[in-house]
């Protein structure tokens, strides 16, 4: 267990921040100290941003916990990360997304190693320049006394098993909570564009739309102008009765009713004086 715990997390992140490269990973780890600082101190409880709270519970168990900044067990920190998560009612999607990124940039950590291990050792392959003219020289007798050496059967040893620890820095978890703020980032502002899109083209829809007769009003308009109609008791009406002619918007609706009671046979609709004659309309019984 590590004693001066809290100094041992700042020298990881001092020791990061002295290797760093680029202006973005200075500012990132200042960023992680000052969220250290907070949660020294609780106040972390009270950040807005759910990725900050979400680095700065790491290190509050880091911290409490006394992990050893170098060399976190994962697996161990998963069950304490999702347990504090929950008990701080973080968003446990996020939480476990970002614990799968974890494992996930661990994974490839991993397989990196393997390869470069693998590469190492065809390196250190003898190859034929290794091979002195001496070992090409035939001796039957020292040849004899070889093969004589050799049992007739290997024998059996059982496989060395080794518990696999799968452990990373702080530093490292820290930084693929990091890349699922990128991806959620990333997400946000293209569902953004998508929502901008939409509006767009729904804008354009309704002004193609706009003065016409949309579909879902047309019941409601037909019943209008029945109602309208059946006031008249069956007297003739001239349609500038009915509606207000010199409203576009309504004249329109008016004239799309009464051609649906007609074909209903509601209505009869006919002109004295075809084509500029004024419209009447005769309720049928």
């Amino acid at each position: 267990m590590i004693e001066n715990i809290d100094q041992e997390v700042l020298r990881h992140l001092l020791f990061h921040k002295a290797i760093a490269e680029y202006g973005d990973e200075l500012g990132r780890i200042d960023r992680y100290i000052e969220i250290l600082k907070k949660a020294q101190t609780g106040e972390h409880l009270f950040t807005e941003d759910p990725f900050d709270k979400s680095i700065a519970i790491v290190f509050e168990l880091v911290l409490q916990k006394h992990l050893n900044p170098w060399a976190i067990d994962l697996a161990k920190f998963s069950e304490l990360y999702l347990e504090r998560a929950k008990k701080e009612k973080v968003d446990l999607a996020v939480a476990g997304r970002l614990i799968h990124m974890a494992w996930k940039v661990l994974n490839l950590q991993s397989r990196d190693a393997a390869e470069n291990a693998e590469k190492l050792t065809r390196e250190e392959e003898i190859s034929w320049d290794d091979i002195t003219d001496g070992d090409w020289m035939w001796d039957e007798q020292q040849d004899y006394g070889y093969t004589r050496m050799i049992p007739d059967e290997p024998p059996l040893v059982e496989p060395v098993r080794r518990k696999i620890e799968r452990r990373v820095t702080l530093m490292e978890l820290i930084e693929a909570f990091e890349k699922v703020r990128e991806e959620v980032k990333e997400k946000q502002f293209l569902e953004e564009i998508r929502r901008k899109e939409k509006e767009r083209i729904l804008k354009e829809a309704r002004k193609r739309m706009k003065g016409a007769v949309h579909e879902e009003t047309l019941e409601a308009d037909i019943n209008r102008i029945w109602n309208r109609i059946q006031q008249f008791n069956g007297r003739l009406i001239p349609v500038a009765d009915l509606c207000n002619f010199s409203d576009k918007n309504e004249k329109v609706s008016t004239i799309m009713a009464l051609l649906h009671l007609a074909r209903e046979g509601k209505i009869k609709l006919y002109q004295r004086n075809f084509p500029f004659g004024k419209i009447y309309i005769r309720k049928l019984n």
